[in-house]
């Protein structure tokens, strides 16, 4: 719906001349670069191609959820709304909010945790505490617990020796892991370590393995992601953010949350 990208520096417009702008408007794919309109082959080449000319890195992209999606809004934010990625500022025109972003250096998201969240939470999943959805079991403690519960869930049985998350081998020990209908994991520590390893809840094993060759290009130019751990408080924010979002009916923009 075109009404949905209403730039909150046009809320004032008239009605028909706003409409007719936004007709006009053209939303920049996400395999095409929104600061030169360079045409890449897909989403993660456009996004390599971005960190490489303009330094442009996708904050913690290792907890992207939805990358076509994140690269869509900002496609529809500049190509429609003539914003800049950065700071909101809207122009005239394409050309005008990409000469003003190369600039002024504002070929970035916004360095301001609070409006940098509310902004592109939803494409982001950072998943629950640590913890949260694992606890650990010794013995029959699995099935104990499973009864306990009175819960519907599978089993999963290792059996012989095996290293349990420190390295260690546990021999003759056999090491259980229950997923319950809930989703909450129990089980033997030794498995914790493959739980972490796959557990990334809302991202397909494709799209995990894309942001791995992303992350790699980063790191080839330069970017360490060891300076950019989120905080606890940070992630907390997030979560609450994306589930408020999730309640909502529909998807906006973020200028139409603006405007509203």
């Amino acid at each position: 719906d075109p009404n949905k990208l209403i730039p909150v520096h046009l809320a004032h417009e008239d009605t028909e001349m706003l409409q007719a702008r936004i007709e006009a408007s053209v939303p920049i794919p996400p395999n095409q670069c929104v600061f030169d309109m360079h045409l890449s082959t897909d989403a993660e080449q456009n996004a390599e191609y971005m960190a490489r000319k303009f330094g442009f890195f996708v904050p913690y992209v290792e907890h992207v959820a939805d990358l076509t999606g994140l690269l869509t809004y900002l496609g529809e934010k500049v190509g429609v709304g003539y914003a800049c990625v950065c700071c909101d500022r809207g122009f005239s025109s394409v050309s005008a909010v990409q000469s003003h972003m190369i600039a002024k250096s504002h070929c970035k998201m916004t360095p301001e945790d609070d409006l940098w969240m509310e902004e592109f939470a939803e494409w982001y999943d950072f998943g629950e505490e640590d913890g949260e959805e694992w606890e650990e079991v010794v013995g029959n403690e699995a099935e104990e617990y499973l009864q306990k519960l009175g819960a519907d869930g599978t089993m999963m049985v290792l059996n012989g020796n095996h290293e349990d998350d420190e390295g260690i081998d546990v021999e003759g020990e056999e090491a259980v892991e229950l997923v319950l209908a809930n989703g909450k994991h129990v089980g033997h520590r030794s498995l914790k370590k493959y739980y972490d390893q796959s557990s990334k809840p809302g991202r397909s094993p494709q799209e995990a393995a894309r942001l791995q060759r992303i992350m790699a290009q980063y790191k080839s130019l330069g970017w360490y992601s060891g300076g950019e751990q989120i905080s606890h408080e940070t992630q907390r924010k997030m979560r609450e953010i994306r589930k408020r979002k999730d309640l909502k009916l529909g998807v906006k923009t973020y200028y139409t949350r603006k405007a509203n």
